[in-house]
C-alpha cells in the first residue's frame, strides 16, 4: 500500500477546472515550545495548483491536498540529487583536464543553467507527473 502526503489548505481561487490552494508549510521545529525564543523556526505560505472537476469546491473552502509519497522522492531527485551529481562530475572532469580550480568551479556551475532551463521547458510534463488531488475536510 502506498503512503500519502497530506496537507491542509484553503482554496483561494478556482478557474478553468484548476483550484489555487494556499498551504502553510512549517519547518520541523515550528511546533516547539521554545519557538518564540528561537530564530530557527520557519513558516512559509505556498500556492499549489490542483485540477478539480468537482463543482462542490468554492473559494474559502478548507481542503486536504493528497499526493503519493513517491512524488516527494522523485521531486528531491530531480531538484537536488541529479543537479548535484551533474555539478560534481563536471567539476571533477574539468579539473582533471585543466587543473584550474576557479575555472572548474565556474564551468561546473554553468552546467546547471541548461539543466534548469530543460526542467523549465518540461514543466507541463512534470506537472502531469506530480499531480495532487483535493478533498474537503
Amino acid at each position: 500500500m502506498r503512503e500519502n502526503i497530506e496537507h491542509e489548505g484553503i482554496i483561494t481561487n478556482i478557474r478553468n477546472g484548476v483550484a489555487d490552494v494556499q498551504i502553510v508549510q512549517y519547518s520541523a521545529c515550528s511546533n516547539c515550545h521554545a519557538q518564540s525564543a528561537c530564530t530557527v523556526s520557519d513558516k512559509k505560505e505556498k500556492m499549489v495548483e490542483i485540477p478539480c472537476n468537482d463543482m462542490d469546491f468554492k473559494i474559502g473552502d478548507k481542503v486536504l491536498i493528497i499526493g503519493n509519497s513517491s512524488i516527494g522522492s522523485q521531486a528531491i531527485l530531480i531538484a537536488f540529487f541529479y543537479p548535484f551529481i551533474l555539478l560534481f562530475c563536471t567539476l571533477f572532469i574539468i579539473y582533471s583536464v585543466t587543473s584550474d580550480e576557479v575555472l572548474s568551479g565556474i564551468l561546473s556551475l554553468t552546467t546547471l543553467i541548461p539543466y534548469y532551463i530543460i526542467l523549465y521547458f518540461l514543466k507541463s510534463k512534470l506537472k502531469k507527473k506530480f499531480e495532487f488531488s483535493i478533498k474537503k475536510t
